[in-house]
Formats: C-alpha cells, structure tokens, sequence
C-alpha cells in the first residue's frame, strides 16, 4: 500500500526523486501494521515498536488506521496503540495533532481509554494548538471517572506550560484519587501530578493551596515520594528558591520538606494573623457603635449579632451590629471583656495559633489596644514585690529562704510551728502578669541569694518587649555575657571557614548546621553551638551586600541594641 500525494504534501514530506526507499519502507509499515493487529500480545508489541522507529514515514498509514480509512476496523486496542506511536514519534504536524485531538472523545476502552492515550501522546507531542481541547477535556465528565485521562491532560497542560489552565489544574490538587487500572497497583496520584504541573506554570496564585499540601504523607507509587514532596518541588519552581535537596536519600529530603512546612506555617500564620486582627478590629468598631447606640457596652459579643431578649433597647439596626465571625481564623471563639482591666474600657483578644491566653511567636495574643503591655508588666513587677517582701521576711525569722514558694503560704515541715505566722507570709503565691507561675531557684546565680522571675508572656526563656523576662535581681546577667563571648567566637570561626570552604558567606547562621542547596560538597556541620546567645535570644548576623564582611552580635541582656554593663552589645572580632 503506498502514501497518497496530499498527506505526503500536507506533512510536509519528499521522497528521494528515484524512489529508491520507498518499496522497504512501505514493506516495512505493512508489516507492522499487520502484526500490530495481531492478537498475539508479543506480536503486536513488535509491531508497534518497528512503527516507533519508523518514525514520521509511517504517519500516513497510522491515520488512515485510526481513522478506519484503510480497509480495516480499528477496535479499541488499535486505536489506543495507535495514538501511543504517535506520541512517541512526536510529529506535531496538524493533521497528527487534529486526529488525537478528535480522539480525545473516544471513551471506548482497552486497559486505558482511547481518549487518555490521545491525551498523553498530546503530552509528548507537546503542541501548543492542543491546549483548549485538553482544557475542555479535563473539565468533561468523562475525566472525573478516567482518572487516566485527568492525568494526561494535567501532565499536558504542565508540559505546555498553559498559563490558561492554571484554575482547573489548582482545583486538581483536591483530587486524592489516582490513575489506575482495574486492580493493578496504583500509578499517578492526581494532586501530585497538578502539584507538578502548577510548579511548571511558576503559577503563584497556586502557593497557598501548594503549601497546604506539604504536610500530606500519602505516597506517590510511581515516584515514590510523597505528595507533600511533590507540592515542595512545584514551590521551589514557583519562589525561585530552595530549601535543601528533594531528592537523594530519605532523611535529606525530609530534612527539606520540614524547612518547607516551617516556611509554610510562618506563612500562614501571618496571613491567619493578619485576617484576625482585621477582625478584631471590625468587632471592636461594633462594640463601639453598640454603645454609642445603647450608652452601654454589650454584656457579650453575640448582642452584636443578635437583640438580647428582655432587655430594653433604644433601637436595633437591621443586622445587628457585626454579620461576620465571631470565632478567630484558628476557629477559637474571640475572647470579650468589657470591664476594662487592661488600659482599655473593654478588650476583644484572639488567643493566636494555639488558642490558649499567651504565648509567643505564631501563638501571640492579638488585642484591640497596646495598654495590656504595660498592665500585664506593672502586674508582674508588683506581685513579684510581694513575693519578694515576703522571702525576706521568712529570710529574717529563719535564717534562710524557703525551698519553694509554696512554703510561704503552707508552713514546711522544716521550719519552727512556734515561730511561723498565724495566717503565714502569703495567703496564697501569686502569678505573675500572664497568669503564669514565677520561677524560683535557690543558690543558682553567684552574688544572689534567690532567682525569682517570670518568662513573660511567652513563657519561655529569653526574648524583648512583653516576652522579656523580669528577674528580682540583675546578678544574672553578667556571666551570661560572659558565656556568650567564647560562643559568638566560635560560630565567628565557623563562618570563615564555610567562606573558605565554599568561596562565599553562609546566607544564615542555619546554613552552618545543615547543607543548604547551594553548598555541593558538605561534611560535617560547621558548628554545634546553639545560635541563640545566653539570654536565650536569636544571634543577629548579617552579610555584607558585597558578601565580604558580616556582622555577628548579641544584643545583650536587655534584647536591645545598645545599653551598657551586661545589657551593651556583645560583637565578634575577628581574629
């Protein structure tokens, strides 16, 4: 059988002038073709293979094959083997790309739909003039039962780079089915292979939606990684940036993928906290105008939402007062006081990330006012006094101080009944500011008796402004400082030898502890040092523009830049 002159002409073909290959290769195509239609499974593999490699010269006869013009009925089989060779020769010509095209409706079945091996030799073929009947193929309704199909029109609109098909290929990422066959093993998880496909796109309205998929643990079979590594790889694609290898052996690929998730949260967590001050703000306004209205404030926050009953009111807007939430993004209830304890004639407050008074970092209270910094403190420092005054009056009678505050209401067992107080040095020990407990140790800090102190709002070791700790005494700072000069010179050394190492300064003191993506060869970490000081705050350290010089610091006892004595900066010289 030979090529007819027009779709010679149409693919843009010519034979040599004499003819002199044309009766092999025809012999050549007739056979395959026949052995492709076989039913023996071997058979018909060769067949398609001796096509494969033909190449172009056998696209005449595929078409007239597939489009059942050569004298024979195709069934499902021969079709979908058909548009395989066809991807695989990836000819783009117009008649190729139009016949796969118009195949991409044909649900008929063979292992894989016809459609999907249409969809996937699209992908190889990779031609821009296929873009909108993927589109529309992805979005049929034939592609939510053959997942095959998905997922060759996603892999093809990634392939393509279809910017037009970013909406539908972010609303596949909520697709946790996969693409299979009967019972066989699952291949291609659909969210990982949208996750790919957005990454190709740089699309970035896709990075939220990616970024929640970093915590998903459910594994991709023909990748064998999880899905959460998938959505990683696309923002990298997407950010132009890296957090350390994702690929290679499985604890430097978790040791990334947990570098994007912190990412992640600290992301969210601003977009989360800046949506509930936004809406502790729109609460406050209605409070605000309840009691302009009213001349009261309202008992609580659901009479903004709905009329209190039995009570009389001077009138009611239609609405209410507020329409929106009255839970935080975090989907905690948003706390009300309208006693005005706090500087404030009434507080609303979101208790953060973790829902719980306090906190610090992603868990930071967020409040209607600033006046509850300087309360909460002046709090903490009186009843500290308390405690103090009482401390040394146990001092006095016995001789030393108490082992634990405790011992300041209930009378211990060590001490003389004779000489203990009738109602004893406290009623109770009070907490400090933040309703925390005050930490107190005996003996610990040369030149003072006692360590009293409260860890500020954060509750933890460390920090500035209302997560400072406040300490009875200043003795403890000194050899903190001190502590910190030996370990700022040792992380100081550290950096100079990753400059020399590598040609260039680490971008950030994490760099000295774990292989960033830009560092090729690695051993061992460069340091061991906590890269926090001795008050327990962040070291400051900054590269020069020019990446020659770089500062590394402590801020001191205070967290602040300057001061004197144990609160001055402590700076690193270079050696």
């Amino acid at each position: 059988m030979r090529l007819t002159i027009g779709i010679a002409l149409a693919l843009g073909w010519t034979f040599n002038a004499f003819g002199q290959d044309k009766a092999p290769v025809e012999q050549d195509i007739d056979r395959a073709i026949d052995q492709l239609y076989s039913e023996r499974a071997s058979e018909s593999d060769m067949g398609r293979h001796e096509l494969s490699e033909i190449g172009r010269r056998a696209i005449p006869r595929l078409l007239q094959e597939l489009n059942g013009k050569a004298g024979r009925s195709p069934n499902a089989r021969i079709r979908r083997q058909i548009c395989e060779v066809l991807g695989r020769i990836r000819d783009n010509s117009p008649v190729v790309v139009d016949a796969l095209i118009d195949r991409l409706n044909d649900t008929e079945e063979f292992g894989l739909t016809v459609a999907a091996a249409a969809a996937g030799a699209l992908a190889q073929i990779a031609d821009d003039r296929a873009v909108p009947a993927l589109l529309r193929a992805l979005d049929s309704k034939q592609a939510e039962t053959d997942k095959w199909l998905k997922y060759y029109c996603i892999h093809a609109l990634g392939i393509l780079r279809a910017r037009e098909g970013t909406e539908a290929l972010i609303k596949a990422l909520d697709d946790k089915s996969a693409a299979e066959v009967g019972h066989r093993e699952r291949i291609h998880l659909i969210s990982a292979a949208a996750a790919d496909s957005l990454g190709r796109l740089r699309a970035k309205e896709a990075a939220d939606k990616l970024g929640a998929l970093l915590s998903s643990a459910e594994q991709n079979p023909y990748t064998q990684q999880t899905v959460g590594v998938h959505a990683a790889r696309a923002l990298e694609r997407i950010l132009g940036e890296s957090k350390g290898p994702l690929e290679g052996d499985a604890a430097t690929v978790n040791a990334s993928l947990e570098q994007w998730r912190a990412w992640w949260n600290s992301k969210e967590a601003e977009r989360k906290t800046a949506e509930a001050k936004a809406r502790i703000a729109e609460i406050a306004a209605a409070v605000e105008k309840y009691k302009a209205d009213q001349g009261e404030y309202p008992a609580v926050l659901a009479h903004l939402t709905a009329k209190p009953e039995g009570k009389p009111l001077k009138s009611w807007p239609e609405g209410g007062y507020y329409q929106g939430e009255l839970k935080d993004p975090w989907g905690t209830p948003i706390h009300y006081d309208p006693r005005g304890e706090n500087g404030a004639p009434f507080d609303v407050v979101s208790y953060g990330k973790g829902g719980r008074p306090w906190g610090g970092g992603d868990e930071e209270d967020l409040w209607n006012h600033e006046n509850y910094r300087s309360v909460k403190i002046d709090k903490t420092r009186r009843n500290m006094k308390t405690i103090v005054e009482a401390l040394e009056r146990f001092k006095s009678d016995f001789g030393k101080v108490p082992d634990q505050l405790q011992d300041l209401a209930t009378r211990p067992s060590s001490v003389d009944e004779k000489k203990w107080p009738e109602k004893g040095y406290l009623e109770s020990v009070p907490k400090d500011g933040f309703d925390a407990p005050f930490n107190y140790t005996v003996g610990k800090t040369p030149e003072a008796p006692y360590d009293l102190k409260s860890l500020g709002a954060d509750g933890k070791e460390g920090g500035t402004d209302i997560h400072q700790d406040i300490w009875n005494h200043e003795a403890w700072k000194a050899p903190r400082a001190e502590k910190t000069r030996p370990q700022l010179d040792e992380i100081g050394a550290a950096i100079e030898k990753f400059r020399k190492d590598h040609d260039r300064l680490p971008e950030k003191l994490e760099d000295l502890k774990t292989k960033p993506a830009y560092v090729k060869k690695w051993g061992t970490p460069y340091t061991t040092q906590d890269l926090k000081d001795a008050f327990a705050n962040p070291l400051v350290y900054e590269p020069s523009a020019d990446g020659k010089e770089f500062k590394l610091m402590s801020l001191g006892g205070d967290g602040k830049e300057g001061g004197e004595g144990p609160d001055a900066d402590i700076v690193y010289q270079k050696k």
